[in-house]
């Protein structure tokens, strides 16, 4: 399959699907056209769709190709509220390592400006199609706020009048281990390999072709 990542077009609104007494097999191919890493996070709505991979790292210029278990069946209980199919991303950046893992642990920490697309899954006679095309970013924002404050209440600089000089014990400082140069030596796909002490296989699939 071969796609261009150079299209941009608008993300689609619906998934059409064709009654079925079996389940339905349906692809969304998620392209990001762009130099930016996003971590993707898909929720889709229970019992009637199944997603094969739901949280996964996609790297610039790249694409995916995610699977859907459509239970049509299932259906008829969502006439007035059409089953749908959410896909979320945010911008991988080292600063944002410790916000990237809760999202990506935890559903319902989601907002509008993450949001690149909002597929309604919709029953038709008319023709099928086994792939959906989405392009990132979509609706959310490729960049977000370093979150580099302090959480205490006190005042930081109080007492800079007696404050020891940020250089006065280099001497006695300990050395970087291994774990530390690979985080600190400025690439990020290096980074990727050392975040949570070696992998990011623990919390996120990379779907990289």
């Amino acid at each position: 399959l071969s796609l261009s990542l150079s299209s941009m077009s608008s993300n689609p609104l619906y998934i059409v699907v064709n009654q079925s007494d079996a389940p339905l097999i349906r692809r969304i191919l998620i392209r990001n056209p762009t130099s930016t890493d996003f971590v993707v996070k898909i929720l889709a709505s229970k019992r009637i769709i199944d997603v094969d991979v739901s949280r996964f790292l996609l790297k610039g210029n790249t694409f995916a190709t995610i699977s859907l278990t459509v239970n049509t069946n299932e259906m008829t209980l969502f006439e007035m509220n059409l089953p749908k199919i959410d896909v979320f991303a945010r911008p991988f950046t080292n600063a944002a390592q410790n916000s990237l893992r809760e999202w990506v642990a935890n559903d319902g920490e989601e907002s509008e400006k993450q949001r690149v697309a909002a597929l309604k899954l919709r029953i038709s006679k008319e023709y099928s199609a086994r792939d959906t095309i989405i392009d990132l970013p979509g609706g959310a924002q490729t960049v977000e706020a370093n979150e580099w404050g302090y959480k205490n209440d006190g005042i930081n600089d109080g007492d800079t009048a007696t404050a020891t000089r940020f250089d006065a014990d280099t001497v006695t400082a300990t050395p970087f281990d291994a774990i530390d140069a690979k985080m600190f030596n400025g690439k990020d796909e290096v980074a990727i390999q050392a975040w949570n002490l070696g992998s990011i296989q623990g919390w996120v699939k990379p779907l990289m072709n």
